[in-house]
C-alpha cells in the first residue's frame, strides 16, 4: 500500500465515522427538537390554564358565588404547578443525557423553602381545618442548593 492510497483510505475511514456519528445523532437531535416543541406547546397551554385558574380563585372580577368554584380553581391552579415542574423534570433529563444541563447553586434559606411548601399546601390545609406552623432558628445556617431541586 502506498503512502498516497494509505492517506484515502484513512480518509475514507474518516468519512464513514463521520457520516455514522450523523446517522447516530440524528435521533438525539430528533428528540431534542421534538421536546423543545413540546416545551413550549405544554408550557403556553399550562400558562393559559393556570392564569385563568388564578384569576378565578382571586376572585379579580368578582366574588364567585360558589365558594366551591373558588376551590376547584386553586386545585387546578396547583395541578398545573405540579404538571409544570414535572414538565421541567423531564427535560431537564433530556438536557443531561444531552450532557447541557448546568446546575447553578446558590445559598438557600431553609425558611424560605418550608414558606413555598407551606403556601402550596394552604389551601387544602384550610380545607381540612389544619394548621402547619414551622419555627426556625435565627442562626440557622444557609445551605447551598439549588431552588427548584
Amino acid at each position: 500500500m502506498t503512502m498516497e492510497s494509505s492517506s484515502t483510505h484513512h480518509l475514507e475511514i474518516t468519512k464513514e465515522l463521520h457520516h455514522a456519528k450523523e446517522v447516530a445523532d440524528l435521533p438525539n437531535r430528533s428528540k431534542s427538537e421534538f421536546l423543545a416543541n413540546m416545551r413550549h406547546e405544554l408550557r403556553a397551554s399550562l400558562n393559559a390554564s393556570m392564569g385563568l385558574s388564578e384569576i378565578i380563585k382571586n376572585e379579580l372580577f368578582g366574588s364567585i358565588p360558589v365558594p366551591q368554584y373558588v376551590e376547584y380553581a386553586r386545585d387546578i391552579h396547583v395541578s398545573g404547578s405540579d404538571l409544570l415542574d414535572n414538565i421541567n423534570d423531564i427535560l431537564d433529563l433530556s438536557k443531561i443525557e444531552a450532557g447541557r444541563f448546568e446546575l447553578h447553586e446558590k445559598e438557600v434559606s431553609i425558611e424560605e423553602i418550608l414558606e413555598a411548601v407551606h403556601n402550596l399546601t394552604k389551601g387544602r390545609l384550610e380545607e381540612k381545618e389544619q394548621v402547619i406552623t414551622f419555627q426556625i432558628a435565627p442562626d440557622f445556617p444557609k445551605i447551598r442548593g439549588i431552588n427548584r431541586r
